[in-house]
Parts: structure tokens; sequence; C-alpha cells
């Protein structure tokens, strides 16, 4: 008898759980096809595109990698923490700094990882977007 009230329990228990955390979409995201070079290559300042439901929570991050002289990899990552969710389609400029093997970005092309997590009450999710884009001069 003990075990059928602790089955009958512990269903209940996952049931009032599953009720009380609502799905969440994942929102939009859109990378960018061009990075400007910042500080003779230091950094690079990406403008990403995103869009999440209204009332969430959300944080953009970013990775670039760029083959560099003597076939060297520059890269490096940078995030812009929390940002606004409000249903519509909405820019934020992330800063990636150069970090990995220190060496700096130059002109030309590099690979650009760009991820957008958003959170509700008791759930989390995330859109990547993998994209060649150009560094550029201001």
């Amino acid at each position: 008898m003990s075990r059928a009230l602790a089955a009958a329990g512990a269903a209940a228990l996952l049931t009032a759980f599953s009720i009380a955390a609502p799905a969440s979409a994942a929102g939009t995201l859109t990378a960018p096809d061009e990075g400007e070079l910042l500080g003779d290559g230091a950094a690079v300042t990406l403008s990403i595109t995103y869009e999440c439901d209204s009332g969430q929570n959300a944080n953009v991050f970013a990775e670039i990698a760029q083959t560099v002289e003597d076939d060297r990899v520059a890269s490096g990552n940078g995030f812009a923490a929390p940002v606004d969710c409000t249903g519509e389609e909405q820019s934020v400029e992330v800063s990636v700094l150069a970090s990995g093997g220190f060496f700096a970005f130059t002109e030309g092309t590099a690979v650009a990882r760009i991820f957008l997590a958003t959170c509700t009450v008791g759930a989390c999710e995330q859109v990547t977007a993998t994209v060649e884009l150009e560094l550029v001069e201001d």
C-alpha cells in the first residue's frame, strides 16, 4: 500500500512541476555578415539582431575565429547580458576581444558563432548561428 501511495504522490508531484514550468520559445537570431575592427584588431564589434518573447530573460554571446599570418588563429569571445525581450526584433552590439593565442584580428574573412540564450521560469533554450563574415576597418 505504501508503494502505491508513494507512486501516486510522485506522479502528482511531476504533474505539478510540469504545469508550473511552461514551455518557452527559443527566439530568433540573425548573425551579421560584417564585423568592425577596433584598436588595430584587438577587438571586433558585431551588430546582432535577435527577437525573444516579452517577459523572457536573454543573453547574446559571440565567438570569432580567423586565420591570420603563418596559419595562426586569432580568436575571442564577447557577450551582451542581459538583453531586452520585447517580442519585437532588436539589435545589440557585442564586442569580441581577441584573446586566443594573443593574435590580432585583421581585415578579411572570419568565422563567427552567435548564441541567443533565452529563459523563462523553469526552462532555458538556445539558438545558434555559425557564419562566415568580413572583418573591416571603420
